[in-house]
């Protein structure tokens, strides 16, 4: 039955991150959101290829639209180029942990869980530090989501992983037995 909970918990843990990449990230507040919502048919940015309307809010997979149309522009193509290296990373090891978590092996879930989780801070700081997410965005319901998300996978495989053992001990204590 633990091990029953505890699978189901690491793959709704790894849904939920999943589904911060998709989530808003960012979203856009006070007099600036009325004013893309007002202009949803302007160009958001010169290089970007998002309408003021896409700008509202932001999810990380947007974020990585947008510095992928960064790379076009010689002045901003290597921060561009590090974010992307960034996002990817993080996505990757979102998708990592998903796929661990199908495969019930608890251990690389918890590494990947926490990778994630301590990447997503680094992409938080390094939002913040930039001036990206400022007075015009606050931060949006993905953060919750990816935070909830791992840890609620790292418990459900440490759960896992205690239920794994359990029943090592329980099948050795019967071959013992047994002989």
């Amino acid at each position: 039955m633990k091990k029953i909970i505890g699978f189901i918990a690491v793959l709704l843990g790894s849904i939920l991150m999943i589904a911060a990449i998709f989530l808003p990230f960012a979203s856009a507040t006070g007099d600036y959101r009325e004013y893309l919502e007002n202009n949803p048919d302007m160009s958001y940015a010169g290089d970007v290829q998002m309408k003021n309307a896409d700008a509202a809010d932001i999810s990380l997979f947007e974020f990585g639209r947008i510095y992928l149309d960064a790379t076009a522009n010689p002045i901003t193509q290597p921060l561009a180029v590090i974010c992307l290296a960034l996002l990817s990373v993080f996505a990757l090891f979102v998708v990592l942990t998903t796929l661990f978590s199908i495969l019930r092996k608890a251990i690389p879930v918890i590494v990947f869980g926490i990778l994630s989780a301590g990447l997503f801070s680094t992409l938080k700081w390094d939002f913040g530090d930039r001036g990206v997410i400022n007075t015009n965005y606050d931060w949006g319901i993905a953060q919750y989501f990816l935070y909830i998300g791992a840890a609620v996978a790292v418990v459900g495989a440490i759960v896992l992983l205690a239920a794994k053992i359990s029943e090592k001990k329980a099948n050795a204590g019967k071959e013992i037995s047994a002989q």
